[in-house]
């Protein structure tokens, strides 16, 4: 946010203002857990207070070796989405889920 001084106009300073976080994208293939898609019904259902969580998402290299982790606070799933499924291909089925949170942290 900007803001002036008031004994000069011309001298323009940053101002803390409200921090925004970006929203995290999970997508995944075929899984019989249910435990995410459990998760975003629960706030689905309006459960929210309850059910914002602190989580930590491991990256990982091609090797299976971390790379990084991000910690996410207060975060509730916001959006899911699952795959078509269309008989005639032979598509993976992926689902996404979107994650609103509260703050990121490496």
């Amino acid at each position: 946010m900007d803001s002036s001084e008031p004994y000069d106009e011309s001298l323009v300073r940053k101002l803390k203002g409200l921090r925004k976080f970006s929203t995290i994208t999970l997508k995944c293939g075929f899984t019989t857990d249910q435990k995410l898609f459990d998760w975003y019904k629960s706030i689905a259902d309006g459960k929210t207070a309850a059910d914002c969580k602190r989580i930590v998402i491991v990256l990982m290299d091609e090797a299976a070796g971390k790379k990084t982790r991000v910690l996410a606070t207060e975060a509730w799933p916001s959006k899911y989405r699952p795959s078509d499924i269309n008989g005639k291909s032979n598509e993976v089925y992926i689902e996404t889920l979107e994650l609103t949170n509260e703050g990121l942290e490496h």
